[in-house]
C-alpha cells in the first residue's frame, strides 16, 4: 500500500510539473506570437501617424518583402507614401507658379496707377481721381487678399509644419510693443503689453508664426477701436502653457456671429467701423498656426463693448508623429 500511495504521489508531482511547464511553454509561445503581431501594427500606427502629420519619409520596420499580409501592408504603405510625397510635390510647385503669375500682373497694375498719381502721363481731372482712388484702394485689397491665400496654401501643402525655436518672452513682448507704438499714437489710442507673475520666461514655438498671428490679432483691434479706446496685449501663466489675450474696447462682434469668424473669407457685419475693408482670411490663418501649436484659439465679444481673443498655447510645440512614435516604441 506504501509503495502504491508514493508511486500515486510521484505521478501527481510529475503531472504538475508536466502541466506547470506546457503552461510556461504556451505563454513564451503567446507572448512571441503577441510581439509578432502586435509590434508590427504599432509600426503601421506610427507610420500612418506621420503620414496623417505630413511626414511621407517615414518608412516602416516591416520589411516590404516579408511572405505575409504585414508584407503586403508594408508594399501598399511604401506605395501610398511615395504617391502623397508626389502628390505634395506638385502642389508645392503649383503654389509657388501661381505666386508669381497672380502678383506680377497686380504689382504692375499697382506700379502704373502710382505713375499716373504722380502725374507722369499727364495731370488727372477730379472725377479721374475719384476712380485712381478707387482702383489704388480694390488693387491693394487683391495684391493683400492673394497674399494671404498664399500664405494658408503654403501652410497647408506642407502640412501645417513649424519651425519652433526658444524664444525669449520679454523679447517677443517688447517687440511687439515697438511695432504697434507708433500706430496706437497714429490712431490715438491707448496700448499696453503686460506679462503676469509666473509666466515663463523661455517658450519653444514658431516665432514667425507667432508673430504672424499676434500681428494679425492687434492689427485687427487697433482697425476697429476708435479714438480715445484701448487695445491691450496680456501674457498670463496657465496649466503647462501660456493664455495670451488680445482685448479692444472696439465695435464688437455679434454674439450669433461669433462662431464663423474664424472660417475662410467670412467677416462680420463690424466692417462698417473698420478703418480699412479685411479680407476674411486672417483670422482663419490665426487658427491653423495656433492648432498646429497645439493650443486653442476663442473670441468673446460684446457689440460697443470690444472683443477679446484669448489663446492658450503650451511651453513647447511638439509635432504629433514625433510623440506618437515615442508611445509606439
Amino acid at each position: 500500500m506504501q509503495s502504491q500511495s508514493n508511486q500515486i504521489d510521484q505521478t501527481k508531482r510529475a503531472a504538475i510539473g508536466a502541466l506547470v511547464l506546457a503552461l510556461l511553454v504556451a505563454a513564451i509561445i503567446a507572448i512571441l506570437l503577441t510581439r509578432s503581431i502586435s509590434q508590427p501594427i504599432l509600426d503601421l500606427r506610427t507610420g500612418m501617424a506621420a503620414v496623417a502629420d505630413g511626414d511621407f519619409e517615414y518608412r516602416l520596420a516591416v520589411p516590404p518583402d516579408r511572405n505575409d499580409e504585414f508584407g503586403t501592408l508594408s508594399r501598399s504603405y511604401r506605395e501610398m507614401t511615395r504617391q502623397l510625397s508626389e502628390l505634395d510635390k506638385l502642389k508645392a510647385e503649383f503654389v509657388s507658379v501661381a505666386s508669381h503669375e497672380l502678383k506680377t500682373p497686380i504689382n504692375v497694375m499697382i506700379g502704373y496707377l502710382q505713375l499716373l498719381d504722380e502725374g507722369v502721363y499727364g495731370q488727372l481731372t477730379p472725377k479721374q481721381q475719384d476712380v485712381h482712388r478707387t482702383l489704388v484702394v480694390q488693387a491693394n485689397t487683391l495684391l493683400r487678399l492673394v497674399k494671404q491665400l498664399l500664405d494658408v496654401s503654403r501652410f497647408e501643402a506642407g502640412g501645417g509644419r513649424l519651425e519652433p525655436r526658444p524664444i525669449a518672452v520679454d523679447h517677443l513682448l517688447t517687440e511687439l510693443e515697438s511695432a504697434f507704438h507708433v500706430l496706437a499714437m497714429q490712431r490715438e489710442v491707448h496700448f499696453r503689453v503686460e506679462r503676469q507673475e509666473g509666466v515663463s520666461d523661455e517658450v519653444y514655438w514658431d516665432l514667425d508664426r507667432i508673430n504672424e498671428v499676434l500681428g494679425n490679432l492687434l492689427s485687427n483691434a487697433f482697425k476697429f477701436t476708435p479714438k480715445g479706446g484701448t487695445v491691450e496685449l496680456s501674457f498670463a501663466s496657465a496649466e503647462s502653457g501660456v493664455v495670451i489675450k488680445v482685448r479692444d474696447t472696439g465695435a464688437g462682434i455679434p454674439p450669433e456671429q461669433l462662431p464663423r469668424i474664424f472660417e475662410k473669407f467670412y467677416q462680420a457685419d463690424n466692417q462698417a467701423s473698420a478703418r480699412a475693408a479685411g479680407t476674411g482670411l486672417g483670422l482663419a490663418i490665426a487658427k491653423q498656426i495656433v492648432e498646429a501649436h497645439g493650443g486653442s484659439i476663442r473670441c468673446e465679444s460684446t457689440v460697443g463693448v470690444g472683443t477679446t481673443f484669448i489663446i492658450r498655447l503650451p511651453l513647447r510645440v511638439q509635432r504629433r508623429s514625433s510623440m506618437q512614435r515615442i508611445v509606439a516604441r
